[in-house]
């Protein structure tokens, strides 16, 4: 067999641990990628939410770089913005829909790239869901401009809390 290795990395959405969400990457010999999962979600809040948390991506020319995500949500009009940074990439989207019924949200009008020097950003897509019972929690994966064997683009996963 071959080896499966596995960074997991997750957050308490209350006192006990009970309910959570984390995100994982996962690495074998073919490639790596990421998985979100979370507590079984029961009702979304109402009005506005922001939840913050940490986000990782994945940069084929360059690895992966941790750091910090916001996400602002209007439950009211089920709309939403994100950003996450990290040292020298981000990814954002101001037009983000959410499903009240699902719990789920997306955009594809997010971009991904470099913070920095030349600045350059790529169209990306974000796909998430909220988490527990009170949606205290959000994850989810962004991905832009990646090629089948993952060489050029950008892959990145997010996890937080209200």
């Amino acid at each position: 067999g071959r080896s499966i290795t596995f960074d997991t990395t997750g957050v308490d959405l209350n006192a006990s641990g009970s309910e959570y969400v984390s995100r994982s990457f996962v690495n074998t010999n073919q490639g790596g990628g990421y998985i979100v999962t979370g507590s079984n979600l029961g009702n979304l809040p109402a009005g506005a939410v922001s939840y913050e948390g940490y986000t990782e991506i994945y940069d084929a020319s360059g690895g992966r770089e941790t750091g910090d995500v916001t996400l602002n949500v209007n439950f009211n009009n089920n709309k939403a913005t994100i950003t996450g940074v990290t040292d020298n990439l981000i990814y954002s989207s101001s037009d983000i829909s959410v499903s009240s019924s699902s719990g789920q949200f997306s955009s594809n009008s997010a971009q991904i790239g470099q913070r920095f020097g030349a600045n350059i950003k790529v169209p990306a897509r974000i796909e998430g869901s909220f988490y527990g019972a009170s949606g205290n929690g959000m994850g989810g994966i962004v991905t832009g401009g990646l090629n089948a064997d993952l060489t050029t683009g950008y892959l990145g996963s997010f996890a937080g809390k209200r």
